[in-house]
């Protein structure tokens, strides 16, 4: 339990997506249209995603799904860090969305089955909202 909240830690704690628009329109100088459309292109491909990635989460197990998604936001991270042309950027977008499709849904469910192991479930509710 100690080390999911850690993982939970950092994983909330990209604290950057807050500026990233503007970082991205006052020093990569993209326009706010493309800086949209990157978003818009991050939505559509985790939404798309979401499924065939449970899929292969419900074949490889949960942990293995966790570690594959936070490197995959990892690796979109640093291709974003050291992106010098849109399409790069672009392409940091949609690694984040393949990592966080991974992760979506899988880091509820891996918390579940923890406080279910230490037969504290009530809890759930709790863990839930502070972790989020």
């Amino acid at each position: 339990m100690r080390l999911l909240s850690l993982w939970w830690i950092f994983r909330w704690a990209s604290f950057g997506e807050a500026i990233w628009s503007v970082y991205l329109i006052e020093q990569r100088g993209l326009s706010l249209g493309t800086v949209l459309a990157f978003e818009a292109a991050w939505w559509i491909f985790v939404i798309s995603l979401e499924i065939p990635t449970g899929i292969i989460t419900d074949k490889w197990g949960r942990k293995r799904s966790l570690v594959l998604g936070s490197l995959l936001f990892t690796l979109g991270f640093l291709v974003f860090g050291f992106s010098a042309s849109p399409i790069l950027l672009l392409s940091a977008y949609l690694i984040w969305g393949l990592g966080d499709s991974f992760i979506s849904g899988t880091d509820t469910a891996f918390l579940f089955e923890s406080l279910k192991k230490q037969q504290i479930t009530e809890k759930y509710a709790q863990y839930e909202g502070f972790l989020n």
